[in-house]
């Protein structure tokens, strides 16, 4: 979902994983 779980790794709140 369009967290912030992504930007944990890359600073993005949206496509990642």
């Amino acid at each position: 979902f369009p967290l912030d779980l992504a930007a944990v790794e890359v600073p993005s709140t949206s496509t990642n994983g």
